[in-house]
This record gives C-alpha cells, sequence and structure tokens, in this order.
C-alpha cells in the first residue's frame, strides 16, 4: 500500500525544481492527517465532556463551545485542502492533497 502517489518518486541523484512540490505535497498530506486526527480527538473529549456534565450549566456551555471549536477546525481543515487544491491545479503540481482509500 502506497501513501503517496506514483508521480511523486524523488531521484536523489538527479533533483529537479519539481520534486520540491512532492517534497510539499508529503509535507502537507501529513499535516492535514495529523490535523484531522486532532480534530476528530476533541470532539471525541467534548462528547465526553458533555455526557459527564451531568446537568451543570457552566459544564455543558464549555463542552459545546470547545465542541464548536473542534468542528469550526475541522472546517478550516476542509477549506484549507480546497483552497490548496486549486492552488496545486493552477500551478499544476500532481496531487497535492491526496485522500484516498486503498482498495487493498
Amino acid at each position: 500500500m502506497a501513501l503517496f502517489p506514483e508521480a511523486c518518486k524523488i531521484d536523489p541523484n538527479n533533483a529537479k525544481i519539481q520534486d520540491l512540490g512532492c517534497i510539499f505535497s508529503r509535507l502537507l498530506w501529513i499535516v492535514m492527517l495529523a490535523s484531522g486526527a486532532a480534530v476528530t480527538i476533541f470532539l471525541i473529549l467534548s462528547g465526553i465532556r458533555y455526557m459527564a456534565a451531568g446537568g451543570d450549566e457552566k459544564a455543558i456551555a464549555q463542552a459545546r463551545k470547545s465542541f464548536y471549536t473542534a468542528a469550526l477546525g475541522f472546517a478550516l481543515i476542509l477549506g484549507a485542502a480546497t483552497i490548496i487544491t486549486m492552488i496545486g491545479k493552477i500551478i499544476k503540481v500532481p496531487d497535492i492533497v491526496r485522500f484516498n482509500i486503498p482498495s487493498e
């Protein structure tokens, strides 16, 4: 199972300027994956806080605030991925943000 597209195979003996796009693509993929995992964890923790509030209005308000903040973070991540993908298509860098599910 390959994490990165075949178009981004970098040959260290024959480096080209296009390899910078592939390196950027790989780093961006890792950052997007890590931030998505962080948002998921914060959403789960917010739900646990909400369930454990036990009717305390202050705790419920804090849980809702953290949930909305995590949801906003998720929206920002998706927006950033969309904008970066559009810029990548304009400057013709292959698969800047590639989210695919392996078929194996």
